[in-house]
């Protein structure tokens, strides 16, 4: 059972790997779209509706054999991210 855990845990670890990859891009993207406005400097109005999920935290204590230790391409790709959004910070 400890086995099946440890895999769900896994495959959250790659679903959330598939995220910060996904928000990299979309952080390069708009950089890209950054200097291109600079080049054609407009005004304009841009309104967009966002969907937010909320999530609720519930806590359940259960045994298990589990490692969460962050796999390396995610912790890569977190101070990747982490250096995108703050370039002030070392």
């Amino acid at each position: 059972m400890s086995n099946n855990k440890q895999e769900t845990v896994d495959t959250l670890y790659v679903k959330y790997q598939r995220t910060l990859e996904l928000l990299s891009n979309a952080l390069d993207e708009v950089d890209t779209l950054r200097a291109e406005l600079d080049l054609k400097p407009k005004e304009i109005e841009v309104e967009k509706i966002v969907e937010v999920e909320k999530e609720v935290e519930k806590i359940v204590e259960i045994e298990a054999n589990i490692d969460l230790t962050t796999p390396s391409r995610v912790a890569e790709l977190e101070a990747k991210l982490a250096k995108k959004l703050n370039p002030d910070v070392n």
